[in-house]
């Protein structure tokens, strides 16, 4: 398949413009911690919790809407900055892989850096960069409950944004219709305008046993996903 060329436009996205309870809000990361957790064969990992929260506007003042938590493993950002590069232009730096992971200096540094990473991306994120990143800190599923979820990094519940999502109707608004989005899963497109869609398709690209929707299969490499970052 043959696709277009990156969106490189830095514009506000449509992540930054959320509408929840009937205002106008924003996206953002507002802390991010490491909790460490044992997997089922005793060996332990590093994930970190994300908490998001939308910030509305109302009445003239900023106050706090929905918030939820997300977690999420080292490996798994490592991922997301992958494949929003093969989509256009990421100017934030992901923090970089210590082999001290485990250490709570490195702990405590990595957290500040994966949340201003976060907020810095949500901020400039292209359309296909932004269904992305709505998979990964779970967007929608979040959006429609009124903002849950604050159970342990437990290795029960804790679930790759790589999944396929539930299909449900997504709650926040943007430039494409609303009824697109699928509960942080992919938007078609078929209600933007061809200026942002440079590719006729969307297409699949496998990641192991995962699979993401909404990645051209020109724009990635088998090398450039996954990498054997683990921590």
């Amino acid at each position: 398949m043959l696709c277009g060329g990156k969106k490189d436009r830095q514009q506000p996205s449509f992540l930054s413009e959320i509408t929840f309870g009937g205002n106008e809000g924003t996206l953002h990361v507002v802390g991010t911690a490491s909790e460490t957790v044992q997997d089922v064969d005793g060996s332990t990992y590093t994930v970190y919790r994300v908490r998001v929260a939308v910030l509305v506007r109302q009445g003239g003042e900023q106050q706090q809407g929905a918030v939820w938590e997300v977690c999420r493993r080292y490996s798994e950002f490592h991922d997301l900055h992958t494949l929003m590069r093969a989509l256009g232009v990421v100017l934030a730096e992901l923090p970089s892989k210590s082999p001290f992971a485990m250490m709570s200096s490195v702990k405590r540094s990595r957290e500040v850096g994966l949340r201003d990473y976060l907020n810095q991306v949500l901020a400039h994120c292209n359309d296909e960069q932004c269904q992305l990143l709505s998979r990964f800190l779970r967007v929608n599923r979040h959006l429609k409950r009124g903002g849950v979820s604050t159970a342990p990094c437990s290795y029960q519940n804790l679930t790759t944004w790589r999944e396929v999502a539930d299909a449900a109707p997504g709650t926040y608004s943007s430039s494409c219709s609303p009824s697109r989005h699928k509960d942080d899963g992919p938007m078609d497109g078929s209600d933007c305008s061809e200026s942002k869609r440079q590719c006729a398709e969307v297409g699949t690209a496998s990641l192991g046993r995962e699979v993401v929707a909404g990645v051209p299969h020109s724009s990635l490499r088998a090398q450039d996903v996954g990498g054997g970052v683990e921590d």
